[in-house]
């Protein structure tokens, strides 16, 4: 059934991803799909259907899968973050990463488009935000580019 034809998917919405990341996350917590399936109290099939189409949505495995054990690809690996412990060097909760990613876009639109009079279809705006973005994320790649290889060339 199409997206578009389906209730659940639409009544749903985002939600479905979501639990999509959550089932991914048991995955990688267990090291398996069987073990996931039993603590989601799931099917094993419900659970691969959920990590594939992720990893469809995604267009990238997240996952590498042995007879033996399941275990992420550098794609499903978490990441470091200001929240980690310790402090901008290990990993961070996924929930944390999420929130703090909402907060920041809550706070970039209130900035952006409700203070000031701030236009994207404006040259000399639509630079400044590309400036601002570029100054801001390449000290932050840097730092936690240290990590797992990420500043070698090579490695991603």
């Amino acid at each position: 059934m199409s997206k578009a034809n389906n209730p659940v998917e639409l009544s749903h919405g985002n939600f479905a991803n979501l639990k999509r990341m959550a089932y991914f996350a048991a995955v990688v917590e267990t090291g398996s799909f069987t073990r996931a399936a039993e603590r989601l109290g799931v099917t094993k099939a419900v659970v691969s259907q959920h990590v594939a189409r992720l990893e469809r949505e995604f267009k990238t495995t997240l996952l590498t899968r042995t007879t033996r054990k399941v275990a992420p690809t550098d794609a499903g690996k978490p990441f470091q973050s200001p929240f980690a412990k310790p402090s901008g060097q290990g990993l961070s909760s996924s929930t944390v990463n999420v929130l703090w990613g909402f907060l920041n876009l809550v706070v970039g639109y209130l900035l952006l488009c409700r203070v000031g009079h701030f236009d994207l279809r404006d040259t000399s705006d639509a630079i400044a935000l590309g400036l601002g973005v570029l100054v801001l994320s390449l000290p932050t790649a840097r730092h936690f580019g240290r990590f797992h290889g990420g500043n070698t060339p090579g490695h991603s």
